[in-house]
């Protein structure tokens, strides 16, 4: 048998320690494609133990947003979350995605056919190529945003850093050097955000909110400008 891990921070934790892609199964509701009988035998079990870190997802129909979603735009580790069907927006079963060791997504395959192993086998062996374009388009914007940063242009660094956010990434080193950055620029806008409601400025307050529309900032000035 074929030895399924449950979506947890564990799990991935694993993949990251032996350096493994992951395979996410998301099975369907009505027991189709349950694993027992969907993938097994000594090739897959092979596979699983020394190619791949095989995951199995729990089937939840809930697509309710995770709470507090909508407050910060860096992205999580989707697999160690509290609905990794939510998180990857899979609608069709079963649903088998190839992921890097982060959980990033790399492929995704739907329908009632399970892949060969063959198949596995050529995917997970196209991640790393996969990973390294993606790693490549998140420095670009990592080094705008470092321009920008030498600049102490806070406004700049969150605009491009957002680019990168939105590519719903997690835990590559150029995605990781962005967040680093945004959350400076952040503390930057906020030292200044404090200074002005000492000085009880609310015409510089709402200058500097129209200027970071869309941004936590922007809901940070509404809140202090809403309790005065």
């Amino acid at each position: 048998m074929v030895g399924w891990q449950s979506a947890s921070a564990r799990s991935l934790e694993q993949a990251q320690k032996d350096d493994k892609p992951i395979l996410i199964f998301f099975p369907a509701k009505d027991g189709q494609s349950a694993t027992d009988g969907f993938i097994y035998g000594e090739p897959f079990k092979k596979l699983a133990d020394e190619k791949a870190v095989f995951v199995r997802v729990t089937h939840c129909d809930d697509r309710t947003p995770a709470p507090f979603s909508d407050e910060s735009p860096i992205p999580c580790a989707k697999l160690a979350g509290d609905n990794p069907s939510r998180d990857y927006k899979v609608t069709q079963y079963p649903c088998f995605i190839v992921a890097d060791k982060y959980g990033n997504e790399v492929r995704r395959v739907t329908g009632t056919k399970a892949p060969t192993v063959k198949e596995l086998e050529a995917w997970f062996a196209e991640v790393p190529a996969k990973v390294a374009a993606l790693e490549g388009d998140l420095k670009k914007n990592l080094e705008a945003a470092q321009k920008a940063w030498e600049k102490k242009n806070a406004k700049e660094v969150i605009k491009v850093a957002r680019k990168n956010f939105e590519k719903g990434v997690f835990g590559l080193e150029s995605q990781q050097q962005t967040i680093r950055l945004y959350n400076e620029a952040l503390d930057s806008v906020r030292a200044d955000i404090k200074g002005l409601d000492a000085q009880k400025d609310a015409g510089k307050l709402k200058g500097l909110e129209r200027e970071f529309k869309g941004t936590e900032i922007a809901a940070e000035i509404r809140e202090i400008l809403g309790s005065k």
